[in-house]
């Protein structure tokens, strides 16, 4: 059994894995741990008072997928609970380095704070730290079926964000660089039934060069469901059965995320919509309106059954 939650952590990303044989769940993986005005990944976690965590990943170096860690990591420490593997896209801690992913002294603090703490802690409570790279073919066994496989980013992605190459998209708060999406992991996970995708904040241009064998069971729309990042022939092409979920990690924001155009072409191509809340176009999609509008034929029926599939944690079981 593998449970996927998709937390809600408001703007940002936090994903916990849970799996194990049968329909017991033994072991904890963790993607991304954003603080909103709590931290429900924290919460989770002394709830559920584990012996260890498999995974701490994160996804790339943005404020609203790490603002949460510090504090995770430094309460499993001091508990006792150890964490076996710290991963993420970044190696280079340079300050020009940081500075292209982030943009106020707040959040540079708070990643350095980060680093220096994995990085003073990690030997005495046997943490192994290493990098995400798609390159490197490295893989995280679970259970059974169960593997973990990351598609992005690529070495010449790692070369594109050190040289600075110019990237358009402007949606992101006042504490990140959009630059650093290019870092952003895209993780899948074959399962007995089929294969999940989750894609953080990456760009249309890294999703359209991947080539997926299998079928799709569940999917995370990239970058909380920018229409910047989203690739409607990617996902028309994707081979899946209809009603295939797919997950907008999103909260009140001013980008009108997840945006029109991510949200027609899901519904469009059958996908079965979920979000952590009910924002952005999502929220116009489910509502009459007095104006034409290419959704009202179906606003009604979208409107009763997203109820319960676009506020708070979003939760799904697979074998594996």
């Amino acid at each position: 059994m593998l449970e996927i939650t998709f937390k809600d952590v408001g703007q940002g990303d936090s994903i916990v894995l849970e799996w194990g044989p049968g329909d017991s769940i033994k072991h904890i993986g963790i993607i991304d741990c954003n603080r909103n005005n709590d931290n429900p990944v924290l919460k989770f976690i002394q709830d559920k008072k584990p012996e260890s965590i498999e995974f701490l990943i994160l996804s790339h170096p943005h404020y609203d997928h790490f603002s949460g860690m510090l504090e995770l990591i430094d309460y499993c420490y001091s508990q006792n609970v150890k964490i076996n593997y710290f991963l993420q896209t970044c190696t280079h801690f340079t300050s020009d380095f940081i500075r292209a992913a982030l943009k106020t002294t707040v959040s540079e603090k708070a990643y350095l704070d980060l680093m220096r703490y994995v990085n003073d802690r990690y030997a005495a409570n046997g943490t192994k730290v290493g990098l995400i790279q798609a390159d490197l073919n490295f893989n995280i066994e679970l259970f059974g079926k169960g593997v973990i496989s990351f598609l992005s980013p690529t070495y010449g992605d790692v070369l594109k964000y050190i040289k600075k190459e110019k990237y358009n998209v402007h949606e992101e708060d006042v504490h990140n660089n959009p630059l650093a999406n290019i870092l952003s992991t895209i993780c899948r996970i074959d399962t007995e039934e089929g294969y999940v995708l989750l894609t953080a904040d990456t760009s249309k241009k890294q999703l359209e060069r991947l080539k997926l064998g299998g079928e799709l069971i569940l999917c995370q729309s990239p970058h909380h469901g920018s229409g910047y990042n989203h690739s409607s022939s990617f996902w028309s092409r994707v081979v899946r059965k209809k009603k295939t979920p797919v997950v907008f990690s999103v909260g009140t924001n001013k980008y009108g995320h997840p945006a029109q155009k991510a949200v027609e072409s899901f519904l469009k191509n059958e996908y079965d919509l979920h979000s952590t809340n009910e924002v952005g176009w999502l929220s116009k999609a489910t509502k009459p309106s007095s104006k034409p509008n290419p959704l009202d034929v179906i606003s009604k029926k979208v409107k009763a059954k997203l109820k319960s599939k676009t506020s708070g944690d979003q939760k799904f079981s697979f074998n594996i």
